[in-house]
């Protein structure tokens, strides 16, 4: 606590000494990297935006520019929702600000594959450069990858689900509403679908079970438990 408020002061005697007055937010914004020697988020981005539209009509066209604005839009939005503020330093972004973003353009503004891979190559070019022109230490982005072609949205997040799932198993539908879906890959680079934390096989295997209880009929848990080792 003492460690935080000390950098709070020095922060306000910088912003003393440079400005002729000096508000709370101009402290909480250098404090949180905001208006300091690295770069931030927007501004990085309206930056890149403003030299990509002197080009326009030139070596490069309208709507790549406008596809570009939209891409900082979703980014201040996503910003705004999750960080509740209106700009970010570069400084404080992790790998799962990329990641966390993906899933907020598939979940709270609707976009498909081909268009969230879009908006996250913008933001990651953005960072990049910043990087390159040694405005950001560390590119926190490098290893971040993603297909135009292959869905993410539960490779980042548990989803919960509504409605029924059905089982190819059993060729039936069960169900689902409170479970929860998440998409997980493991070393070799598979991917292995789970419902509420399970195999999706042992899922619809347990609701199979139930259903067959329901009518008085054997399930495999009772087989099971007649087995004999």
């Amino acid at each position: 606590m003492d460690n935080i408020k000390a950098q709070i002061i020095k922060h306000y005697q910088r912003l003393s000494d440079r400005e002729a007055y000096v508000t709370a937010e101009m402290v909480r914004n250098a404090y949180q990297g905001i208006g300091t020697e690295y770069e931030t988020l927007l501004g990085a981005f309206d930056k890149d935006n403003a030299t990509f539209k002197k080009r326009v009509g030139t070596d490069r066209v309208i709507a790549t520019y406008m596809s570009r604005v939209r891409a900082r839009n979703h980014v201040a939005a996503f910003i705004k929702a999750n960080y509740k503020r209106n700009d970010m330093s570069m400084i404080e972004l992790t790998p799962d600000f990329i990641k966390e973003f993906a899933v907020f353009l598939a979940t709270d503004r609707g976009l498909q594959n081909g268009s969230i891979w879009a908006n996250c190559m913008w933001l990651k070019g953005v960072v990049m450069r910043a990087h390159y022109n040694g405005l950001v230490p560390r590119n926190p982005f490098a290893q971040f990858h993603i297909s135009p072609n292959v869905k993410v949205l539960c490779t980042f997040k548990e989803i919960p689900v509504k409605g029924k799932l059905y089982s190819t198993m059993f060729n039936q539908s069960f169900s689902a509403d409170g479970a929860v879906c998440s998409l997980k890959e493991d070393k070799e680079g598979r991917f292995d679908l789970k419902i509420d934390g399970v195999s999706h096989h042992s899922w619809f295997r347990c609701k199979k079970d139930e259903f067959m209880e329901a009518l008085g009929l054997p399930t495999s848990r009772r087989q099971n438990r007649g087995l004999k080792l």
